[in-house]
């Protein structure tokens, strides 16, 4: 025969131990969730300066087409928050002879930037290409 009183105590028992697993199992939770959204900022973090080099790949790559390859400088804003900016400059280094072209060669830079919270941040490309401007007597 059981007693009715020794069966009360052992259900009490077992809903003490549930109930302290489940707040043993929110403590541990707790404890984890900044470092799972640590992750997901940084997730997005990496996604936005993703989307910065694609366009600043971009830009490179309107020069010439869409883009003035002449020296000077071009600047716009795109979705997203992004601004951008390309500066074509004459190539300051080897003296075309020396490269083997007989062309002009010139320095291109894409850079775009955006904010990040507080914080402003950049990406640059860089890109050399001859001219097709005249060639060089």
């Amino acid at each position: 025969m059981t007693h009715p009183e020794a069966s009360r105590t052992e259900a009490g028992f077992a809903l003490i131990e549930i109930l302290v697993a489940f707040v043993i199992g929110v403590m541990a939770l707790a404890a984890f969730f900044p470092l799972f959204s640590g992750n997901l900022e940084g997730i997005a973090r990496a996604g936005r300066k993703e989307q910065a080099l694609l366009l600043a790949q971009s830009q490179l790559d309107a020069v010439g087409a869409d883009l003035p390859s002449a020296p000077g400088r071009a600047a716009g804003r795109a979705e997203g928050g992004f601004g951008w900016q390309v500066d074509v400059l004459p190539y300051a280094g080897p003296a075309p002879a020396q490269t083997g072209s007989s062309f002009p060669v010139l320095q291109i830079t894409a850079t775009v930037t955006w904010r990040e919270g507080p914080m402003r941040r950049s990406v640059s490309l860089h890109s050399l290409r001859p001219s097709r401007l005249q060639p060089v007597p």
